[in-house]
């Protein structure tokens, strides 16, 4: 099944500020979301009271997004350098 990949201007704005080695991670990462919305290659983990809400770590990065099953659709809504508060900004 192919997904088509949305990814925010938040998270798009983040991942330019993001060191040369996380961002092709990142690149890696939206590949292997477009054909998989729970790639096996990464650290992926779906989030607790969050319906079809998943994060998936690069390093000292979390990448958080949704997917849209039914649509075919992922959208990478935010991109977080990883804190005590991270999963509260969410």
């Amino acid at each position: 099944m192919m997904f088509k990949v949305f990814i925010s201007k938040e998270a798009k704005s983040e991942m330019e500020k993001m060191p040369e080695a996380n961002r092709k991670k990142f690149d890696e990462l939206v590949e292997a979301l477009s054909i998989s919305f729970f790639p096996k290659n990464f650290d992926v983990v779906k989030l607790r009271e969050k319906h079809f809400t998943y994060r998936a770590r690069l390093g000292e990065f979390r990448v958080i997004y949704y997917a849209e099953i039914e649509k075919k659709g992922i959208f990478i809504f935010k991109l977080l350098r990883r804190s005590e508060t991270t999963y509260e900004r969410i």
